[in-house]
């Protein structure tokens, strides 16, 4: 069985571009998540192109179509991507927010459910969904808010990766 190995200078350099992309990410998490949407924005509208060439050299008509109506969706939402990031951000994190308030009424439903049912139930089986109930609106209410603290938390465990990559660089010997 063979065994992968790195080398001490690959490992400090990826611990210094973790630490790097960690920064970056930890200070400005408004400029990381318009740049991640902008960039798949740029890939839907290569895509988009290059699947309505297809269509447009295809001699099977309903691969011909398939390919037209795939490629006019991609390029359309690449262009409001790369014209728009920021909306987008916005109402994936909308989304989200509605997704954990949903999450916390069915928990909620189901604490209660247990609750009537069985007549034993602690008070945090009700606290836990209720606050997950609020932490979903306030995600709702305040998207880029809660854009901004994802990526800075992502940044900050990749500045907490790249460091613990950095000591084990510098114990590493030469290969």
């Amino acid at each position: 069985m063979e065994t992968v190995g790195r080398s001490k200078a690959g490992t400090l350099i990826a611990a210094a571009a973790e630490i790097a992309l960690g920064i970056y990410m930890f200070m400005s998490p408004a400029g990381v998540t318009t740049f991640a949407v902008s960039v798949i924005g740029w890939v839907l509208v290569v895509m988009g192109a290059s699947m309505l060439l297809t269509a447009l050299r295809s001699r099977s008509e309903a691969l011909s179509q398939a390919s037209f109506y795939y490629g006019v969706l991609g390029l359309l939402f690449g262009v409001l991507l790369v014209a728009r990031p920021a909306t987008f951000v916005a109402w994936i994190f909308i989304i989200a927010g509605i997704g954990i308030a949903i999450s916390g009424l069915n928990s909620l439903r189901l604490a209660l459910a247990i609750k009537d049912g069985t007549g034993t139930g602690s008070a945090a089986s009700v606290a836990v969904p209720t606050l997950t109930i609020i932490l979903g609106f306030l995600v709702v209410i305040s998207p880029f808010s809660f854009a901004d603290f994802a990526v800075s938390v992502a940044g900050f465990a990749l500045i907490f990766c790249g460091v613990i990559k950095l000591f084990e660089g510098i114990r590493m010997r030469e290969s």
